[in-house]
């Protein structure tokens, strides 16, 4: 099973290749495409590396500060997405947060490099190989036995370049406007479904609008989204009409002075 791993950055590229090294050990059916040059990725990428892309059924992509923004990055992630429906995107942060991400990347489901969410990314690993896969005990057992090395191997590169706890880098008033932003076209494109149901023609909801009538799930997760939002707009209201607090040490008006009896 082919496992594609992208990079930008030489934090990046230190990471991608013990998680290179790491996987076929942990996984032996693994076998994990790594390209250890920028220059060679730029002047193989017509032919080496588009047909690894290709072949593909995970693409690793590991994040970190220096290439959260990263056009190649973007351009792997983009071209293994339109190669094959079936493959899956992983991104690995490493001295950011997950909420960190911005963009086509947001949209696939990050790993923190931890032993619980590593171990879930292994896990799907193992799954997305199908009659190659491990049974899932075995696989877990493998993850346990070698977790310790990785681990051990990650956390001497990120002290050789890292120190300190991951700094937040967007706000959270940008995390809020994003919730905001997406509740509002959920919502929109939820109003023009149910307004095709009513007219009974939901079934056209999908090729119209490219997505399909949502589940009583999604349902129930919009409005508990919708009513966070709504519950941090009031909130920030209020706060904003609250008055601020009198500290000149004068007496409200109709007060006896300090002193009277």
């Amino acid at each position: 099973m082919r496992v594609f791993i992208s990079w930008s950055g030489e934090l990046s590229r230190q990471l991608a290749e013990a998680i290179h090294n790491w996987l076929p050990v942990a996984l032996q059916f693994v076998e994990p495409y790594f390209t250890p040059s920028d220059i060679d990725k730029g002047a193989r990428w017509a032919d080496e590396i588009a047909e690894e892309l290709k072949a593909s059924t995970v693409c690793i992509i590991v994040l970190t500060r220096e290439n959260l923004n990263s056009q190649w990055i973007m351009f792997e992630a983009g071209a293994i997405s339109a190669t094959i429906e079936r493959a899956r995107i992983c991104p690995i942060v490493f001295d950011i947060h997950k909420t960190d991400i911005q963009g086509p990347l947001a949209q696939f489901q990050a790993t923190a490099f931890g032993e619980k969410d590593f171990r879930q990314l292994v896990l799907t690993i193992n799954k997305a190989a199908g009659e190659k896969a491990l049974l899932e005990s075995r696989a877990d057992a493998s993850f346990k036995k070698w977790w310790p090395d990785l681990e051990e191997e990650v956390n001497k590169i990120l002290e050789r370049t890292v120190s300190g706890e991951p700094e937040v880098i967007r706000s959270e008033r940008d995390l809020m406007e994003e919730t905001l932003l997406l509740v509002r076209n959920f919502d929109e494109r939820l109003s023009k479904i149910e307004n095709l149901a009513t007219d009974q023609v939901t079934r056209r909801a999908t090729p119209i609008y490219g997505i399909p009538p949502p589940t009583p799930l999604q349902e129930e997760a919009l409005r508990q989204i919708k009513a966070s939002a709504l519950a941090k707009e009031l909130a920030a209201k209020s706060e904003e009409k609250r008055p601020s607090p009198d500290n000149s040490g004068s007496a409200p008006p109709g007060a006896p002075p300090k002193g009277a009896p």
